[in-house]
């Protein structure tokens, strides 16, 4: 590694939450972060723990995750600023980190629950640019105290004070402005020039904590198939018999038209007997009589028939469509046919957590799953009407429910967990 990343805030490669937040830090909490969702082609914002520690940015799925999501040193990035192309109806009070060099490293965008929040994470991330950045062209001796890097100089301990970034004397940093904040590291961002080697480390250290580090979100629940009819001709039919039910009420409903036509007279009657009450509130006694001696016109007014509306129907398509939907989902995870070829299309995919299910030798069911480089191949055991791949992992009444599980927890031997199931991922559309 070259001599000038002695100089650069680096990440820790392996550290927990719990432990980073035992080193020195200058802010940490809930935040959430722009996620390109590929398959959908549309930006999200899933919630991550940030950290912000020693020039460089973690953030985990939780605050007692093992490994972080994500992770970047600070060097190299230019400012911090209000994300502005970012529309309150995507995200509320998001900013974003740019590189100096931003068609060649990419920016990072977070969003916050308020503006006190966002600006205090904006202050805190733009004194690290600075120490970060301050680190990478300088030759002086730095050291840490605190979570900031001081040069071993009056001058340069003297010039966080000065930089009008630290609190001042009543403990107040709500003074401090955007445009302080939001100015740049560099004057010129060409005049930083990373090292020959920094685009592929910078490759290296950022991929690692790419967007897509954050995991997809987890598929639909699996139907209780363990209480349900198992053939689908049955449940098409159940369905059928059910919106049929539904019409039979329909049929069942009396002809409006001639409930109408007999409660013509009725309805005229307590309407004008509405009308007289109100005319004898408004002009009296002597008003009312003489709008009694004219029932004849109130009822000719009141000859259109009333509407009555049918009863509201339940929407069973709706709830079809989502069960469907489920049932597509699960039913996408099944190969049939040899076993070199489901590991063929694993292979060739050859993306982390992308399985099948095939058929096993024995009559039982096979997971098949690319991990580690190489698709990797779990016995799935069935005992007690349990279903389960190691005795020590997730136990489900059906096949669905245990590989829910795995979607949340490591496979057996791996650090991987399920995704996708082959027929959904975009290479078999």
């Amino acid at each position: 590694m070259s001599d000038t990343y002695a100089k650069i805030p680096q990440p820790f490669q392996n550290i927990g939450c719990q432990d980073l937040l035992k080193e020195a830090i200058s802010n940490c909490g809930w935040v959430r972060k722009q996620h390109f969702a590929s398959k959908l082609k549309l930006f999200r914002w899933p919630k991550v723990y940030m950290i912000l520690s020693r020039g460089c940015i973690y953030y985990f799925r939780n605050e007692y995750c093992k490994t972080a999501s994500g992770k970047f040193s600070l060097f190299g990035f230019n400012t911090v600023a209000r994300a502005t192309e970012v529309s309150d109806g995507e995200a509320m009070y998001a900013f974003k980190i740019n590189h100096t060099h931003p068609e060649e490293f990419k920016s990072y965008l977070f969003a916050c629950s308020s503006e006190k929040e966002m600006k205090e994470w904006m202050k805190c991330i733009k004194e690290e640019l600075k120490i970060a950045n301050d680190s990478g062209k300088r030759d002086g001796d730095y050291y840490y105290t605190d979570g900031f890097m001081h040069k071993q100089t009056p001058e340069a301990q003297g010039s966080s004070a000065d930089s009008g970034f630290g609190p001042s004397a009543d403990g107040d940093t709500t003074s401090i402005s955007y445009k302080d904040i939001e100015e740049s590291i560099y004057d010129d961002p060409t005049s930083f020039q990373p090292p020959s080697d920094y685009g592929l480390y910078a490759k290296k250290a950022d991929e690692a904590s790419d967007d897509e580090d954050i995991p997809n979100e987890p598929p639909p629940v699996p139907p209780r198939l363990a209480n349900a009819d198992p053939n689908p001709k049955t449940k098409r039919k159940k369905k059928r018999k059910k919106k049929k039910e539904k019409m039979d009420e329909l049929d069942q409903l009396p002809d409006i038209s001639k409930v109408a036509v007999s409660r013509t007279e009725s309805a005229a009657k307590l309407q004008a007997d509405a009308i007289s009450a109100e005319m004898k509130n408004m002009f009296g006694k002597e008003k009312q009589k003489s709008t009694e001696s004219e029932p004849s016109s109130t009822t000719s007014r009141n000859k259109k028939q009333p509407s009555v509306e049918p009863p509201e129907v339940e929407d069973v398509d709706e709830e079809e469509e989502e069960e469907d939907d489920g049932d597509k989902y699960w039913q996408s995870i099944h190969f049939e046919g040899e076993k070199e070829k489901a590991s063929e299309i694993i292979r060739d995919i050859g993306e982390n957590g992308v399985f099948l299910v095939r058929n096993g030798d024995d009559g039982g069911k096979v997971l098949v799953v690319f991990a580690d480089n190489m698709p990797k191949k779990y016995k799935v055991n069935c005992k007690d009407n349990e279903y389960f791949i190691a005795t020590a992992g997730p136990h489900a009444e059906t096949l669905e429910e245990m590989l829910f599980e795995y979607f949340m927890t490591d496979l057996p031997n791996t650090t991987v967990k399920l995704t996708t199931p082959f027929q959904l991922h975009p290479s078999q559309q």
